[in-house]
């Protein structure tokens, strides 16, 4: 949308919220671009959300509910925000764009980004055919575990997909070009908005960078994000300079021990680039 002169990265979220959102500006704004970087100030979590099934938290979380935390909250931003992971913040953009776009979240990514690349198999509400193959989640403690309805924070991580598409996605994010020599409406802007979301924007510490939405490791020139929600984890990782794209779906929520799709992930990489790695879990003797 912002390669389509839709939207602006310094544009303030209250621009793209319905009026009722916020009457007064504040000093200094939230913008698009502190949501997608994970420096707008906003908790991980609206305090206002009180879920009536702990099994699926975001479930009663809806517009009105959001639109209220909002409201109390405000639009305003710290004067310098430090870097704080915010599932909310994903969540406002996506809902921010889709009122721009004038329709759902998850119809107006499957206009700009899905259909383009062919994600057949990318969607919130699954098809029947797709409730065939959609795998049982576990809890840590190896339960069945509900899978998850995001609502109103859908952005945040409401997507249900397959590797297949994951890798569809990433091997665009790996050659952008490969779009825009496609047919078909919109490719051109695509291609674009494909290289500009991996541009390094906020330094957080030395080995770590936020471009729009992916983290950056320098070190190893590597883009990554992590996934999890109730019974599933998540991991893609992507290195243009080596050619790479990796995907990791368990049906497994995370613990103590952190993410076991990322662990996975990670020792993946680490054996792809020749280095010892050990297989997680595996006991190791001294």
């Amino acid at each position: 949308m912002v390669a389509q002169g839709q939207a602006c990265l310094d544009e303030p979220v209250r621009e793209l919220s319905p009026s009722a959102i916020v009457h007064e500006q504040a000093k200094r704004e939230i913008s698009l671009l502190d949501l997608s970087t994970h420096h707008s100030g906003l908790p991980r979590l609206p305090s206002n959300m009180r879920p009536a099934d702990p099994e699926n938290p975001y479930a009663d979380f809806d517009a009105e509910k959001l639109l209220e935390f909002v409201v109390t909250y405000g639009t305003g931003k710290p004067e310098k925000p430090k870097f704080s992971y915010s599932n909310l913040g994903v969540g406002l953009l996506g809902f921010a764009l889709a009122n721009r776009g004038g329709k759902p979240f998850v119809e107006l990514l499957r206009e700009q980004v899905l259909d383009p690349l062919g994600m057949s198999d990318t969607t919130v509400a699954l098809t029947s055919e797709q409730q065939m193959r959609f795998i049982q989640g576990h809890k840590t403690n190896g339960r069945p575990a509900h899978p998850w309805d995001l609502n109103s924070l859908v952005a945040a991580g409401g997507l249900r997909a397959s590797v297949s598409d994951v890798l569809r996605y990433l091997e665009a994010l790996n050659d952008p070009q490969s779009v825009r020599d496609a047919t078909g409406p919109g490719r051109y802007t695509l291609s674009q908005a494909l290289e500009d979301v991996q541009k390094p924007r906020v330094k957080v510490d030395a080995a770590l960078t936020m471009c729009l939405g992916w983290f950056y490791r320098p070190e190893d020139q590597t883009h990554w994000h992590t996934g999890g929600t109730g019974g599933f984890t998540s991991y893609a990782a992507f290195s243009r300079p080596r050619k790479r794209a990796i995907v990791v779906l368990v049906n497994s929520a995370g613990g103590d021990t952190g993410s076991p799709a990322e662990v996975i992930g990670r020792y993946i990489g680490e054996r792809l680039d020749g280095r010892k790695a050990i297989w997680p879990g595996t006991a190791v003797c001294t």
